[in-house]
């Protein structure tokens, strides 16, 4: 789950409204990291995990190649990293989602 005190700096200026609707909009899209190294260590040799990044091409990528190894290993390393690729695809969608709140003109 987002904890507030992550994205504070985002949400000095917004009303409680704004503010509301930024962390129900984040929290709905976060990725938690433990799921992702659950499904690249059960489901990694296939991709699961790469779609459930958002990562259509990853995923289709490993599919196509899921006869072979490389998928395996590719996904341990995927498992390594997790944590890493999770904070920046959150970080990147809160950033995406106080964009789109001060472009609609919510009062901030």
């Amino acid at each position: 789950m987002t904890k507030t005190e992550d994205y504070k700096h985002l949400t000095k200026k917004m009303s409680e409204v704004s503010k509301f609707e930024f962390y129900n909009d984040i929290s709905l899209s976060n990725k938690e990291y433990t799921i992702g190294i659950a499904l690249a260590l059960t489901l990694g040799w296939c991709g699961v995990h790469r779609f459930w990044l958002g990562d259509s091409k990853g995923g289709f990528i490993y599919l196509i190649f899921f006869w072979t190894l490389l998928p395996f290993i590719f996904s341990i390393v995927d498992a390594i990293c997790m944590k890493r690729t999770c904070k920046k695809i959150n970080n990147d969608h809160a950033v995406d989602a106080f964009k789109k709140y001060s472009e609609a003109g919510l009062p901030i």
